[in-house]
C-alpha cells in the first residue's frame, strides 16, 4: 500500500486560526509601540524647545543690568508679560552701543508661536529660538518676592513657558489645566484638543540689579 502524507482539512483550518491570532497579536503590539513612540517623540520635541528657551533667558536675565562703570544706563527696560527687554554693558564702556549685543529683547509672536530673542537690531526672521510656544509669562519680583512694575525694584524674574506639540495626536485629548506657581497663579486650559503641552517655570535672580 502507498503511504499518504499531508494535512487534513480540519488541521489546516486550525493552523489558519492559530496563525490569525498570532498575526493579530503582533499587529496590536506594533500599533501600540508606534503610538508610544509617537507620544515620546512629541514630548522630546517639546522638552527641547523649553530647554533651549529657558537656558537663554536664564543666562541673559542674570546678566541684565551689568554696569561695571556705574553709569546707570543698564537695566531691565521693558516690563511686560510677553515681552522682556534688558541691557548689559558687554564692552564695559558705560554706553549702550547699537551693535555690541548690549540690548536683548524677548518677545512671543502669537500668530506663529515663535519665541524670539532679538539682539540689538536683529531681524525678527532670524531671531526665533523656540517654536510651537502657546504662551509665555514674565513676572517681575522685588526683594520681598512681590510683583513690581518698577524697574529699579526688580530682583528676580519669574519666567513661565507653555509649549505645544507641533502635531495633533488623534488618540489623545488634552483636558489638563496648567497653573503657574505663586505669585502669578495664572492658569491655561482646559484646551480640549488633541495637542500635548508642557509647562515649565523658573525663578531667575538678577545678579547685577540692586547692587
Amino acid at each position: 500500500m502507498k503511504n499518504n502524507a499531508g494535512f487534513t482539512l480540519i488541521e489546516l483550518m486550525i493552523t489558519i486560526v492559530i496563525s490569525g491570532f498570532i498575526l493579530m497579536a503582533a499587529y496590536s503590539a506594533n500599533i501600540s509601540q508606534q503610538k508610544s513612540y509617537y507620544a515620546q517623540d512629541q514630548v522630546a520635541e517639546m522638552q527641547q524647545n523649553i530647554r533651549a528657551a529657558m537656558a537663554l533667558v536664564t543666562s541673559d536675565v542674570r546678566m541684565a543690568g551689568y554696569d561695571p562703570t556705574d553709569s546707570g544706563n543698564f537695566k531691565i527696560s521693558v516690563l511686560e508679560t510677553q515681552r522682556l527687554e534688558m541691557t548689559a554693558d558687554v564692552d564695559e564702556n558705560g554706553v549702550i552701543s547699537a551693535a555690541s549685543g548690549e540690548t536683548i529683547n524677548y518677545t512671543l509672536d502669537n500668530p506663529t508661536g515663535e519665541f524670539r530673542r532679538q539682539v540689538d537690531a536683529q531681524a525678527a526672521a532670524d531671531a526665533a529660538i523656540a517654536k510651537n510656544i502657546q504662551d509665555v509669562e514674565f513676572i517681575y519680583l522685588d526683594k520681598d518676592g512681590n510683583i513690581t512694575g518698577n524697574a529699579a525694584d526688580i530682583r528676580r524674574v519669574q519666567f513661565t513657558i507653555l509649549v505645544r506639540a507641533g502635531r495633533p495626536d488623534r488618540e489623545f485629548t488634552n483636558t489638563a489645566v496648567y497653573t503657574a506657581p505663586p505669585p502669578s497663579n495664572r492658569t491655561w486650559g482646559p484646551f480640549n484638543d488633541n495637542f500635548r503641552r508642557r509647562l515649565l517655570t523658573t525663578s531667575i535672580r538678577c545678579r547685577n540689579l540692586g547692587l
